[in-house]
């Protein structure tokens, strides 16, 4: 086996590790502070510029955390313990991500003061409770390789067919994975995406944004995906992708006058658009878009 390959698929062995408890989505209390975080979160990231990753490791550190510990309280404060627990998550993402973000870019005035007084002391529990695994596995760290085998050969036969050579087989495949990977960061604050595992998610994000033919014979190479857990999220993976698409246009454009106009749409965006359309609209379970970089 190569040894590519086969660090790939140690991956696989530590998922559970790195997942949060299985029945967080029944603690009404951990869903309402879990909506709370994310839109903290977000706040955050518009006002200091940060990375979709780094949100999207800050929201990891919190549910593998809060799904199975309770939030520690500061000055009897639950609001700001909140507050100051996320705060101690992004900043752990930042310093992973090696961020020139400080924390105060983050936070001002009284919040500031209690961060700099506890965020030591959280960051330590949080690693602690964590058992020291910050490196966290999500989906993205199986994207490449699961995009190998759904489009390995059949991307090789169409870029010969156009251009020989390797990288431009490897660039069509990384825009995919790049696609891929704003799909997982999107679909994050939907709770419901938790009981499944990374390489679910991220073997159903590649398939959304890029159908491919027979993609469970493809993927029944990987023992490790199952077959009944990848039908079940790609059928919300579907629908979320369509949402995003349909969300990022919406807010790109004003289709009811003003400053943008349905004109300025790029044919691009709007291929796009008509494909998920379609995707939605076929009995079939999977269906070949059109390629957009032709």
């Amino acid at each position: 086996m190569h040894l590519i390959d086969e660090f790939n698929l140690q991956l696989f062995d530590l998922e559970g590790d790195y997942m949060p408890s299985p029945t967080c989505c029944e603690n009404a209390t951990f869903v309402s502070t879990r909506e709370k975080v994310f839109q903290f979160f977000d706040k955050l990231s518009v006002a200091a510029c940060l990375n979709q990753s780094v949100c999207y490791a800050a929201m990891s550190y919190f549910d593998r955390y809060a799904s199975r510990n309770d939030i520690p309280i500061i000055e009897e404060c639950e609001q700001k313990s909140i507050k100051v627990f996320a705060v101690a998550c992004l900043t752990m993402a930042v310093k992973l991500e090696k961020n020139d973000i400080f924390v105060y870019d983050l936070v001002h005035g009284e919040l500031l003061a209690l961060v700099q007084k506890h965020l030591l002391s959280t960051q330590a529990l949080i690693s602690k409770q964590l058992h020291w695994r910050i490196r966290f596995l999500n989906p993205m760290c199986f994207l490449g390789y699961l995009s190998s085998l759904l489009y390995g050969d059949q991307d090789e036969a169409a870029v010969r067919a156009k251009v020989e050579g390797f990288v431009c087989r490897f660039q069509k495949r990384a825009a995919v994975c790049e696609k891929a990977e704003s799909l997982v960061c999107y679909i994050q604050r939907d709770i419901t995406y938790m009981q499944y595992k990374p390489s679910i998610i991220g073997a159903a994000a590649l398939v959304a944004v890029q159908p491919v033919e027979n993609y469970e014979q493809r993927l029944a190479a990987c023992r490790y995906i199952d077959a009944d857990s990848l039908t079940q999220c790609l059928e919300k993976m579907k629908e979320s992708y369509m949402v995003m698409v349909v969300n990022k246009l919406s807010t790109s454009y004003n289709f009811d006058g003003g400053q943008g106009d349905i004109r300025s749409i790029t044919w691009m965006a709007l291929l796009e658009l008509h494909n998920l359309l379609k995707l939605k609209e076929s009995s079939q379970s999977c269906i070949l878009l059109l390629d957009l970089n032709d």
